[in-house]
């Protein structure tokens, strides 16, 4: 009887820490404008979960980005870039740095001629939200370095076979 409500205890608390473990929002960073040219003006939005997230420098081989303010942890960081003049349609990526990690996501620029938006005088206001109709045109954000939910995950795991193995091999010793 001792031996099942401890093994259940273990299960139980593996199954309420693993989801909690993982359920932290994972930072990320995206270019917000829908259809995205060469030398257009775009906004960045870009969501840091660490608590000292004081800014950081925007890097991306197609964006000419201002760096991104700090914001509230859970809070998300906006600035203003300019698709580089004469950037070729095609997959490019953008990252900064979180809490020590660097976070990459990504974009697509379109053929086309941007209109207005190439003269570089109507970039946002990088303190300004988006809008309810604006997307984000990016792939999700792939955070570099451990996912600490899953190792906590994997720990408990190993603690749960070990204390099995230990009841088991307690049992089988008392047997004999």
């Amino acid at each position: 009887m001792r031996t099942r409500t401890v093994l259940g205890a273990a299960v139980l608390g593996m199954l309420v820490t693993g989801p909690v473990a993982t359920a932290a929002e994972a930072p990320s960073i995206a270019v917000r404008d829908k259809q995205i040219q060469a030398g257009q003006a775009v906004g960045v939005v870009a969501g840091c979960d660490a608590t000292n997230f004081t800014g950081s420098k925007v890097t991306s081989p197609a964006l000419d980005a201002d760096d991104l303010g700090s914001a509230d942890p859970g809070e998300p960081a906006y600035t203003s870039a300019k698709v580089k003049p004469g950037t070729k349609p095609g997959h490019y990526t953008l990252s900064f740095t979180c809490g020590g990690k660097t976070v990459t996501g990504a974009f697509d620029v379109a053929a086309g001629n941007p209109g207005a938006a190439a003269d570089g005088d109507d970039l946002p206001d990088a303190a300004q939200a988006p809008e309810e109709d604006d997307t984000v045109t990016a792939a999700p954000a792939q955070p570099s370095g451990p996912n600490y939910g899953l190792i906590a995950l994997a720990g408990g795991g190993v603690l749960v076979a070990g204390g099995v193995g230990f009841l088991v091999f307690r049992r089988a010793r008392r047997r004999a």
